[in-house]
């Protein structure tokens, strides 16, 4: 503040990560990259053959998939250490179940579950759509980029990519489901006036839905809904027609259960 005091606000929001990191640094300090795809409940770290679960949206099932997660597990637990124990449970070759967990989380932003894995960790590279949660968000930075795209700088207002001029050029995500779906499918891109006309072709699996690109930002749209069967497939977006310099600048796919 202009008195050299901090914010109330401020000070209240320092205090909160003091307290989580009390509770929960070993989770960030001395981590390395997941080697785990995204999943639907939030992210990931790993140290050794440990992976933390940072759950920003907790289950209201008192289950948790870890989607991917090839190697066995053991010792589930949450943290703090003194919650009640949890369990596990494999689903199938790819992904692991957590059991017991109670209906409200430990932490309001990022309730950390601690998993030790049976050896080396070992992964399968498919996203697993998780259709339990309202949404499943697909981004671009997590997207595989064909051809001469680039990311923007990644802050909250240009977490992009960019640099969409060719038909040849596209981003895609290698998924998976457990269980046919419906989802409704929601595009988020920015686009100048330059690029309002063009055409673009969202395809999930065998099923295409087609947009028109409009100008704003950030453009919001549904394309429409799509009813989708188990098994691995794989999410695009590609250009049909380019209208002025670039397609648009593309930040996610919104899938919606249905």
């Amino acid at each position: 503040m202009g008195n050299g005091e901090f914010d109330p606000h401020d000070v209240a929001i320092l205090q909160g990560i003091a307290a989580w990191w009390r509770v929960n640094g070993k989770s960030i300090r001395g981590t390395t990259r997941t080697p785990l795809p995204v999943q639907t409940w939030g992210e990931s770290t790993r140290k050794g053959n440990l992976l933390y679960l940072h759950v920003f949206n907790w289950p209201t099932t008192g289950r948790l998939d870890i989607g991917g997660l090839v190697s066995d597990i053991k010792f589930p637990r949450l943290l703090p250490e003194n919650f009640p124990k949890i369990g596990s449970q494999r689903i199938n070759s790819f992904d692991i179940e957590i059991d017991d967990l109670p209906a409200t989380p430990p932490d309001k932003a990022d309730s950390v579950i601690q998993v030790v894995c049976d050896g080396d960790i070992q992964t399968d590279t498919n996203r697993l759509l998780q259709p339990q949660f309202p949404v499943d968000t697909l981004r671009a930075f997590d997207g595989v980029i064909h051809g001469k795209l680039r990311h923007g700088p990644g802050k909250k207002t240009d977490d992009y990519v960019m640099n969409w001029t060719s038909p040849k050029e596209s981003v895609s995500w290698p998924v998976r489901l457990n269980a046919p779906a419906k989802y409704e499918v929601l595009i988020n891109y920015a686009a100048n006036d330059e690029s309002a006309g063009g055409t673009f072709a969202v395809k999930l699996g065998d099923q295409t839905l087609n947009g028109e690109v409009k100008a704003g930002e950030p453009q919001i749209e549904s394309l429409g809904t799509v009813s989708l069967g188990s098994g691995n497939f794989e999410i695009s977006v590609s250009p049909v027609r380019i209208a002025g310099h670039e397609l648009f600048r593309l930040r996610n796919l919104e899938l919606r259960s249905r």
